[in-house]
C-alpha cells in the first residue's frame, strides 16, 4: 500500500530536530506485535520473602532478545546496554551511545553529563532508530530459526510493533530513575500499562 498523508496521518513520536545519532543515554521500550505475551512470564514472589518481588521467567523468544541485547556492544562499537528487563510483551532498556572511537573501556570515568560532547563528523555512527531496527531484524531472524529448528510457536504476522518509544536521559538523576523503573517493573506488572491477562 502506498503511503497517503490524507489517509494514514502518521505522526513521528521522535523529538523534532534532535540528532538521534548523537552520544546520549536513551530509555527505550519496544513492544511485541499486538502486545502478544510471548517473551516471558512474571511469577509472583512469595509473600513471606523479604520484598516479595515478582520475577521474570524468560521464554525462548525472551532468551533470544536477552542474548541479542547483550551482543549490542559487539555489533555497535559505540553502544552499550546499561540495564534492561524483558517483560511478557515488551522490553525496557537503557542504551548509551558514545561518540565513535570512545566507549566505556576508552573512557572508564565517563559520566552521563559527558555524553553530549561531540567530536565532529561521525561517518559510522548509526542513529538510535538504526540500532533498534537492526536489533529487531536480528531477533526476527533468530526467532524464525527457532520456529524451524525447535518447533517454537510461530508469531502472528509480525514479531514487533512498527515503532518504539524512547526518552532521552538528560542527567544522572534521570538515569537512576529509569534504572529503578526497570528494576521494579516485574513487581508492578499487574499495574503496568502493557499488562494483559
Amino acid at each position: 500500500m502506498v503511503y497517503n498523508s490524507e489517509i494514514h496521518h502518521r505522526r513521528s513520536i521522535r523529538l523534532k530536530g534532535y540528532d538521534y545519532s548523537s552520544a546520549d543515554a536513551y530509555f527505550v521500550t519496544v513492544c511485541s506485535y499486538k502486545k502478544e505475551l510471548i517473551f516471558s512470564s512474571v511469577r509472583a514472589g512469595l509473600a513471606s520473602a523479604p520484598n516479595h518481588n515478582n520475577s521474570v521467567i524468560l521464554k525462548s523468544p525472551g532468551k533470544i532478545i536477552s542474548n541479542c541485547l547483550y551482543k549490542i556492544p559487539e555489533r555497535f562499537k559505540n553502544v552499550v546496554i546499561d540495564e534492561f528487563v524483558i517483560m511478557p510483551n515488551h522490553f525496557h532498556g537503557i542504551l548509551i551511545k558514545f561518540d565513535v572511537g570512545a566507549g566505556p573501556c576508552a573512557c572508564p570515568d565517563l559520566n552521563i553529563e559527558d555524553l553530549g560532547a561531540t567530536t565532529g563528523s561521525r561517518p559510522y555512527n548509526l542513529s538510535l532508530s538504526d540500532v533498534i531496527e537492526r536489533f529487531k531484524s536480528l531477533t526476527i531472524k533468530k526467532y524464525i530459526e527457532g520456529i524451524k529448528m525447535y518447533d517454537w510457536q510461530p508469531f502472528r504476522g509480525k514479531l514487533w510493533q512498527r515503532n518504539y518509544y524512547e526518552r532521552i536521559i538528560r542527567n544522572e538523576k534521570e538515569l537512576n530513575i529509569y534504572r529503578k523503573y526497570i528494576e521494579d517493573n516485574p513487581s508492578e506488572w499487574n499495574e503496568d500499562e502493557y499488562f494483559i491477562l
